[in-house]
C-alpha cells in the first residue's frame, strides 16, 4: 500500500461524521468514485450526495445522464451554475488553452467554492483524479485540507489502474456515459484548453450544432484567435469543415 493511500476503513470512519460530497462530471473516474463512496456511505447508513457543475459549455445529454445515475444509484444531486457565461467571456477575452485555463476557475472553481462554503454543515469532498492520468499528478498527495471552503477532500480511487477502473464499472454493470463511449471525455466543458484536431473532428461529426457554435464564436472574435493550434499554427475550425468536406467529395468519387 502507498504511503499516502487512506483505507476504506479510515473512508468510512471519517464519513460517519461529515456528508460526503462526490463531484461527478459524468466521466468514468468519477462514476467509479460516485459508486464507491456510495457503497461505504451505505455501510454506516450515511446519505451520499453527488455535486455536478454545469460549466454552460456542455455537451448535450450529460446532465441528463448525469440524473439518470444518481437516480439509479439513490444519491441526492445538486447541479451548480456559474455565474460566467462561458459564450460572454469568450468573445470578450479570447478562448481558453492550455497556458491561459481561465474556463476552470471561472466555470469550475469558483462555483464550486461558492457553494462549498455556504454549507455549514461537516463535509468531506471526494474527487476522481487518478495517479494514472497525467505524470503531473504523480507528484500530488490523495488528500487535502481547502482553507478557502475549511473542508477536507480525497481522491479515493488515486491510485487505480485504468484497468481496475474498468473492472470496478463492469462488475456493477454502471452506465457509461453515451457522450464518454464517444469522444473519450465527460462532455461537461467543451472549452477547447486541451482538445486536438482530432478531438475536434469527432466534435465535428458527432455533435455538429454544437461544433458551428463554436465556429461561430471564433468568426464573432475577429482577431486572429482560435481553439485550434495545428502544428504550432493557429487553425480555424472552419478549416477543419473544408477538410471534411474534401475527404467527403473523395469518397464519393
Amino acid at each position: 500500500m502507498m504511503r499516502d493511500e487512506i483505507t476504506t476503513d479510515r473512508i468510512s470512519d471519517i464519513i460517519q461524521h461529515k456528508q460526503p460530497i462526490v463531484l461527478f462530471s459524468g466521466g468514468k473516474d468519477s462514476l467509479a468514485t460516485l459508486s464507491y463512496v456510495k457503497e461505504l456511505a451505505d455501510e454506516v447508513d450515511v446519505d451520499t450526495l453527488a455535486l455536478h457543475v454545469w460549466t454552460g459549455v456542455t455537451l448535450p445529454g450529460v446532465e441528463d445522464y448525469i440524473r439518470r445515475v444518481c437516480r439509479q444509484l439513490r444519491v441526492g444531486l445538486v447541479v451548480i451554475r456559474p455565474k460566467t457565461d462561458f459564450w460572454e467571456f469568450a468573445r470578450d477575452v479570447g478562448f481558453p488553452s492550455r497556458t491561459w485555463r481561465w474556463c476552470c476557475r471561472q466555470l469550475k472553481v469558483e462555483p464550486l467554492k461558492d457553494y462549498l462554503r455556504a454549507c455549514r454543515e461537516p463535509k468531506i469532498i471526494f474527487d476522481g483524479r487518478r495517479k494514472a492520468e497525467w505524470t503531473r499528478r504523480k507528484k500530488t498527495r490523495n488528500y487535502g485540507w481547502d482553507r478557502v471552503t475549511r473542508c477536507w477532500w480525497i481522491s479515493p480511487i488515486f491510485f487505480w489502474s485504468d484497468s481496475r477502473v474498468q473492472a470496478y464499472l463492469m462488475e456493477r454493470d454502471l452506465p457509461i456515459s453515451p457522450v464518454y463511449r464517444v469522444l473519450n471525455c465527460s462532455g461537461e466543458c467543451i472549452c477547447g484548453a486541451f482538445a486536438h484536431k482530432r478531438s475536434f473532428m469527432k466534435l465535428r461529426a458527432n455533435y455538429p450544432e454544437f461544433f458551428e457554435r463554436l465556429v461561430q464564436l471564433e468568426a464573432e472574435r475577429r482577431v486572429g484567435y482560435t481553439f485550434l493550434f495545428d502544428g504550432n499554427k493557429r487553425t480555424p475550425l472552419r478549416e477543419l469543415k473544408k477538410q471534411r468536406t474534401l475527404m467527403e467529395g473523395k469518397q464519393n468519387e
